[in-house]
């Protein structure tokens, strides 16, 4: 049985998992079903979003939440993407995102594991892990095939990042701050 830590994996074919009604992942052969983010977890992806797209200044560009992603034989859903669109992709994207983020969850090993890998792999140029409880984003940067940490964005050293499509300045504190005000702002 799955832990909090350990999300449910279920061995199946890709056309079983195109069949789902559902949030979940195919990697490696298996539907990965993992609990649904928390509140918490969303305003910070909405954020997120919210940020980048105002950051973007080359034509062409589009930020997208909770996408599915197609990435050789796996798909993937990264809590924000951004991306080059590909004519005639609809339920999924098809291309090479050029930035991935994670807002960590209950899946951490995932994200700093396996999809650090699957998304190397696949060519993403930069990888981006929140993580809303310390309150910090791990910048990752493709390197020959790999990741290294760029830096880390803290509450006490925002950054301003490079992510092809734009530059931002990404302060965690204003991100999980301005997430506090708008649920704030909902509870009213």
């Amino acid at each position: 049985m799955p832990t909090p830590e350990q999300p449910e994996r279920i061995p199946a074919a890709w056309a079983e998992y195109t069949a789902l009604d559902g949030r979940a992942e195919y990697i490696d052969g298996c539907i990965v079903m993992a609990p649904n983010p928390s509140e918490k977890h969303q305003l910070a992806s909405l954020e997120l979003v919210l940020l980048l797209r105002g950051a973007i200044t080359e034509p062409g560009w589009r930020v997208n939440a909770a996408w599915a992603w197609k990435a050789g034989a796996d798909e993937f859903i990264p809590d924000v993407m951004v991306y080059q669109p590909v004519a005639g992709d609809r339920a999924r994207y098809t291309g090479t995102p050029v930035l991935c983020v994670e807002i960590l969850s209950s899946n951490a090993a995932s994200d700093y594991v396996t999809k650090t890998v699957k998304h190397a792999e696949a060519g993403v140029q930069h990888y981006w892990i929140v993580d809303p409880e310390e309150r910090t984003v791990a910048v990752l940067t493709l390197d020959g095939g790999h990741y290294e940490l760029d830096r880390t964005v803290t509450v006490a050293k925002p950054a301003v990042l490079d992510f092809d499509a734009g530059q931002v300045t990404v302060d965690i504190a204003a991100i999980a701050d301005s997430a506090a005000r708008r649920e704030a702002r909902a509870c009213r």
